[in-house]
């Protein structure tokens, strides 16, 4: 048999994580909080914000227990660090992508410790409000992963977002999604508290 062809075919080869790392590229960590409503209160014993002097909170221990792993991979240990979801100071506007130290001049954060530290002052800053968008972060992770997309200086970038609840702009977040599977980007999300988390996979 013959086969004939219309027009050009051109082959698209993905780089995979194991690629990035093959080719020595560096790995950089970004995190992102929720600061929605349904978390709770920060100053209610049973919200999941509520930084207990005797124990840890959820979101602090999936900032120990995930980022922790995560973190010494990445080079210089600066973290670009978010939060999402809240009202935020001077004017309390509602911002679904702030700087988790509140720092609008730099996200950046130094180490797992950094983490802990903006994301404590931020609970105790910020206005707890919603929805539970992840649209916005991950627009912003995609920026990071397409400035510093090149041959010179290859980075691979890991976002981690921690959350109390279901996605509300989930088409947004599956459009994004698809966009970034173009970048040397990965996504972690970590669930939080009692929510039904299943539409997330």
């Amino acid at each position: 048999g013959v086969l004939m062809f219309n027009s050009a075919l051109r082959a698209v080869q993905n780089t995979s994580f194991v690629d990035y790392i093959k080719g020595g590229c560096q790995i950089s960590l970004i995190t992102a909080v929720d600061f929605t409503g349904s978390n709770g209160a920060p100053s209610d014993p049973n919200s999941l914000h509520y930084i207990n002097p005797v124990k840890d909170n959820e979101y602090v221990q999936a900032i120990k227990s995930i980022a922790s792993v995560l973190a010494p991979y990445d080079s210089d240990q600066m973290i670009p660090s978010f939060g999402f979801g809240a009202q935020i100071p001077p004017h309390f506007h509602v911002s679904h992508c702030f700087p988790l130290d509140l720092n609008t001049q730099n996200p950046e954060v130094y180490g797992v410790q950094g983490i802990l530290n903006a994301y404590q002052h931020a609970v105790r800053t910020v206005r707890l409000y919603g929805p539970t968008n992840f649209s916005s972060i991950l627009d912003k992770a995609m920026q990071f992963a397409s400035v510093r997309e090149n041959q010179q200086s290859q980075s691979y970038f890991i976002l981690l977002v921690i959350t109390d609840g279901e996605i509300t702009d989930m088409a947004d977040t599956v459009d994004r999604i698809v966009a970034a599977s173009k970048l040397p980007l990965s996504i972690v999300i970590v669930g939080v508290g009692g929510a039904d988390f299943k539409n997330m996979e």
